[in-house]
């Protein structure tokens, strides 16, 4: 794809939006609708499954099917996932070169790389409060999540996991989605 799209993630990667595999880009650089199927763990410990549950995180399941909206906006993105009949949905913008991501009030700060086609989320704080006005999280407290989002044989190959210090891991997903543009 020699010219890129606007859009929030073609605007933080600059250069290196060309280097994504087209799936990838399909997901991330405009409107979309994606289906597919995912499994879902979550974390070992009790002090983890009650925090899970607490966030609205969805339940540990071999194979749940996932949709996925994502709403372009003038100042950034809403992500609507839906895993079988649970909702999760995530405000995203961007702050200078980073991309913020915020649950509720709890935001998380990434770095995106492009690397062999596939886009990689690196995680660089976490903070708690509104758009404008935030505090960093205490490292214990703040969640710690990886994301990455590669293409399979004409499908997106997605994985997350996210964790709290103090909890260990909460949630980890994983499945393939396949992308439709909205017209």
């Amino acid at each position: 794809m020699s010219s890129s799209p606007s859009g929030l993630y073609p605007a933080l990667l600059g250069a290196s939006w060309g280097t994504l595999a087209r799936s990838v880009q399909l997901l991330h650089g405009s409107s979309v609708r994606a289906e597919g199927t995912f499994s879902v763990r979550r974390g070992a410990g009790r002090g983890a499954r009650i925090l899970a549950r607490l966030l609205g995180m969805p339940g540990a399941t071999e194979r749940v099917a996932i949709s996925l909206q994502v709403q372009r906006s003038a100042d950034g993105e809403r992500w609507i996932r839906t895993f079988g009949s649970h909702p999760l949905s995530t405000s995203q913008w961007r702050r200078g070169s980073l991309l913020v991501e915020a649950m509720g009030l709890t935001q998380c700060w990434f770095r995106l790389v492009a690397a062999e086609g596939a886009l990689v989320f690196e995680q660089v704080k976490a903070s708690f409060g509104l758009r404008r006005f935030w505090l960093p999280l205490p490292r214990l407290l703040a969640p710690q999540i990886a994301g990455r989002a590669e293409p399979r044989a004409g499908t997106v190959h997605v994985s997350v996991q996210i964790g709290v210090p103090l909890f260990g891991l909460l949630v980890a997903y994983e499945g393939h989605v396949t992308v439709e543009v909205d017209a």
